[in-house]
């Protein structure tokens, strides 16, 4: 849909979580992206994603293991129903917890270099959280990854 090299910067903010393809989509942003530019992705951190709502006994129990690349199962007690008004609806979400990995080597093949990975959870240091809860898990793992890359310069050719 974009020309090739359309965009200076791309900001690719929650939605990586949603596609069972990272290296395809992140090709594309390549494609997309300007030589010289700059690629943001902010995405669930792969390991925390395994971990939500996986507290169980005193621990926490990853639902899949890290290496497994398939979507994370979610039970209807993490988000599955929603209540608007007086009707109760049913919409699970299919989420992929990509691997570092997969995201950092998927950038490289589309032409950029990584130059920033950050991980964390926006939580509020004051508020306690109920051990087993997500926000606990929060305070214990990063909840997100931020992960920047540039796009490198065409070389001249001579």
């Amino acid at each position: 849909m974009f020309k090739d090299a359309a965009f200076d910067v791309i900001w690719h903010c929650h939605s990586l979580v949603f596609v069972d393809d990272a290296v395809r989509v992140l090709k594309e942003v390549g494609r997309v992206l300007a030589p010289g530019g700059t690629y943001l992705l902010s995405t669930m951190h792969p390991t925390t994603l395994r971990l939500y709502g996986s507290y169980k006994d005193g621990g926490w129990r990853p639902k899949i293991t890290y290496f497994e690349d398939k979507p994370v199962p979610y039970t209807d007690e993490w988000g599955m129903t929603w209540t608007l008004g007086n009707k109760k609806l049913v919409a699970p979400t299919i989420e992929f917890g990509h691997r570092f990995e997969t995201i950092v080597n998927g950038m490289a093949a589309a032409g950029m270099v990584v130059d920033g990975i950050w991980e964390f959870s926006p939580r509020d240091e004051a508020v306690e959280t109920e051990p087993g809860s997500d926000a606990h898990l929060d305070t214990l793992f990063p909840a997100f990854i931020e992960v920047r890359g540039r796009k490198l310069p065409v070389p001249a050719r001579g």
